[in-house]
């Protein structure tokens, strides 16, 4: 997660690791950047507080966070945390799906 000296507005949220990242860090960061405001990049940002928490809530649960059109309107996005000792989150793994690429064109079929 962000070093304490960054600000929640430095983080932009919108695909999936940062929302992995988010998920799995302190309450009072993620209520930070949800009081700073949430930046809308696209109409399918989240940027309702609520639907964040849902968000972040659901890739705890699921260990994985997907993104649809969140960043950019023509690219999609999976991210699986990476966890250290403790069960600590180190780091978060995402593969980009462009819209209709192949391999989105195999997942719908």
């Amino acid at each position: 997660m962000p070093a304490d000296t960054e600000t929640a507005a430095e983080v932009k949220v919108p695909e999936g690791t940062p929302i992995v990242l988010l998920a799995f860090a302190a309450a009072t960061f993620v209520e930070m950047l949800i009081k700073e405001g949430l930046r809308s990049y696209t109409p399918f940002t989240l940027t309702a507080p609520d639907r964040l928490r849902r968000a972040l809530a659901m890739t705890r649960l699921h260990r994985l966070a997907v993104s649809r059109w969140e960043l950019e309107p023509d690219r999609c996005a999976l991210a699986v945390p990476v966890f250290g000792p403790g069960s600590y989150v180190a780091a978060a793994i995402e593969k980009l799906l462009p819209t209709g690429s192949s391999s989105e064109r195999v997942i719908q079929s």
